[in-house]
């Protein structure tokens, strides 16, 4: 069979995708607009009247130092982190064999291994690694502020006395939450905490530390059931509109956002009805205000309540008067 019609290439001009990336990259300066980013990172560390800081949110690694994120890498080796000194090399602990995914960048002066100290890393050995990572941690510390931290645990004044079947079991976030909110806001008290886990504690009228629940966070349980289920996508987690979900999204938020509410309600009463008298509830942590949105069941919400603890700790170990 012949053709009549003889086909000519297209005229229209095709589309070069690589040189339409090398223009864009041309037309912006990438260098300035990372350190932008750097420097603008630690003008805020000296407008809070901080020497540095350690990111660990690999979204905030990347702001900082436009460092490759791996965010699928990351849910399975939790622990990848960075040193931002105001004025000093900065740091970047980068997974084992992965250095060289960040060595073209000159914003980051130094690349050390990071220290893992997760348990499904490290299993009984997890407590080891963390003296290790504190160890570390002071010696930056020592190192470039020439300062001893102090590291919240065993023998330090924290202004509550702990009631725990073995004190060395509660968490150091947990003691320091527990002192701000003593300290601010008086006993009997609950703090809800919504961080990896949502984690509820207790403090009596008298200033004891008397214990507290720990369940899975909003975030987590989120990401296990995207893990865990065949079908089921990763969704936004938002209030949905309603808590009957006409789509397998909403349903989904449904689910986990409104059963989160309703967990924390619940726990909340039941800590309310064991400790009698009017308990002032607390709530902290970054979705603290979004859950808010859903009950009546907090009386404050205080997102800075760990930091205001960590300051009133290190001034009760000063021997100063804490700071109103």
């Amino acid at each position: 069979m012949k053709f009549n019609r003889k086909i000519t290439p297209s005229t229209k001009s095709k589309v070069n995708f690589i040189t339409k990336k090398r223009l864009r990259e041309d037309e912006i300066n990438f260098q300035k607009l990372r350190s932008y980013r750097l420097d603008r990172v630690k003008k805020e560390l000296e407008k809070n009247n901080l020497e540095a800081c350690i990111l660990f949110d690999p979204v905030n690694i990347r702001y900082a130092l436009d460092t490759v994120n791996m965010s699928v890498y990351n849910m399975h080796n939790l622990t990848r982190y960075c040193f931002v000194p105001v004025s000093g090399p900065t740091i970047l602990y980068e997974y084992f064999n992965c250095e060289i995914l960040s060595k073209h960048l000159n914003l980051i002066d130094e690349i050390r291994p990071a220290i893992t100290w997760d348990y499904f890393s490290n299993g009984d050995q997890a407590g080891t690694q963390l003296k290790k990572w504190i160890n570390e941690i002071k010696e930056l510390s020592n190192s470039y502020f020439q300062v001893d931290p102090l590291v919240v645990g065993t023998g330090i004044k924290t202004g509550v006395r702990i009631e725990y079947e073995n004190p060395r079991d509660v968490g150091s976030d947990r003691v320091v939450d527990a002192a701000a909110a003593y300290d601010i806001y008086g006993g009997p008290v609950i703090i809800v905490d919504f961080g990896t886990a949502t984690v509820f504690d207790a403090v009596s009228k008298d200033g004891t530390y008397i214990g507290g629940a720990i369940a899975s966070g909003i975030n987590l349980t989120a990401q296990a059931l995207y893990e865990r289920t065949a079908q089921l996508r990763k969704v936004e987690l938002i209030p949905p509109k309603s808590a009957i979900g006409r789509n397998t999204t909403a349903s989904i938020q449904s689910g986990i956002f409104y059963g989160h509410v309703g967990m924390v309600e619940a726990m909340v009463q039941r800590f309310k009805k064991e400790m009698g008298g009017n308990v002032k509830v607390v709530a902290t942590g970054g979705m603290a205000r979004i859950i808010d949105q859903e009950t009546d069941i907090f009386d404050e919400i205080n997102t800075d309540l760990t930091l205001i603890g960590l300051r009133l700790i290190y001034e009760l170990n000063l021997n100063t008067e804490p700071k109103k």
